[in-house]
């Protein structure tokens, strides 16, 4: 499975997993977008055990996404169905990284990469002390509040014609189950002279092992001098393709295993 992500072999990783509701989660589109702009740097296996036809694998993969190094720890769980191993569930293990945007201090790089400190970028805004100045200033304080599960925020930067069906719970939930990778701005258009104005992004998250992107044209509306969201509308985004060459069937498998690919993981190609 390592290797089929770096080989971009996505249709391998569906397979591979136990059918059912697993397979009906993935984002093909995302997963194979997150394996080609991923660079992926090694694959190390901590410890495996098998018993009867159920076995667990931990392991650590390392891979530089938008030039920060990532280190997935997860326990994967397998199960033998019909002579065939499956991939069953995936444990994440926690552990501190600099994308955790839950754990940046006011010093550290803002979360919605602006290259600004926390404390100078949307820390202000999330508090309530400053006024976001721009639609932009406000999407990008809202991205941060879902990586720091500012969910008061969240509520609070709504318009409240839209704060009503507002599920507070769900959204911690949902933002603390979430790994946040990535924000980009892709284009602005503010009129002023009407109060309203747009924001089309992209932000990257990972909920297990699964990679997700939600694109989406966003619009806000300044209500008594305070820039507020109001609504927002999923935009289909187009896969990205890495220049990565091909593995070579004769070239080293990217598992670690000192076999050839055409001998390891790529034998059925």
């Amino acid at each position: 499975r390592y290797s089929a992500y770096v080989a971009h072999e996505i249709d391998f990783i569906i397979s591979s997993c136990e059918e059912g509701e697993g397979i009906a989660d993935i984002d093909k589109e995302a997963t194979e977008e997150w394996s080609r702009q991923s660079k992926w740097q090694g694959l190390k296996i901590l410890r495996t055990e098998e018993k009867d036809d159920e076995g667990i694998v931990e392991f650590i993969a390392d891979y530089t996404l938008d030039q920060m190094i990532q280190h997935h720890h997860e326990i994967a769980g397998f199960k033998k169905i019909n002579g065939d191993w499956k991939y069953v569930t995936g444990n994440i293990i926690t552990e501190t990284v600099k994308r955790d945007g839950a754990k940046v201090g006011r010093n550290d790089p803002c979360p919605c990469g602006s290259g600004k400190k926390y404390s100078e970028c949307c820390e202000p805004i999330i508090k309530g002390t400053t006024l976001a100045p721009t639609p932009e200033a406000l999407m990008r304080s809202r991205y941060t509040a879902y990586a720091k599960h500012e969910v008061k925020w969240l509520k609070d930067s709504l318009e409240p014609s839209q704060q009503t069906d507002y599920d507070e719970k769900s959204v911690e939930e949902w933002s603390k189950r979430s790994q946040w990778m990535g924000f980009k701005i892709l284009q602005t258009k503010t009129e002023e002279d009407k109060n309203i104005g747009w924001v089309e992004f992209i932000c990257k998250y990972k909920q297990g092992n699964l990679a997700r992107e939600h694109h989406e044209l966003s619009e806000f509306h300044k209500v008594k001098g305070a820039w507020l969201f109001y609504d927002g509308r999923a935009v289909k985004p187009t896969t990205v393709h890495n220049t990565t060459p091909t593995i070579g069937r004769n070239d080293p498998c990217p598992c670690g295993s000192g076999l050839k690919y055409k001998k390891c993981c790529g034998k059925d190609k």
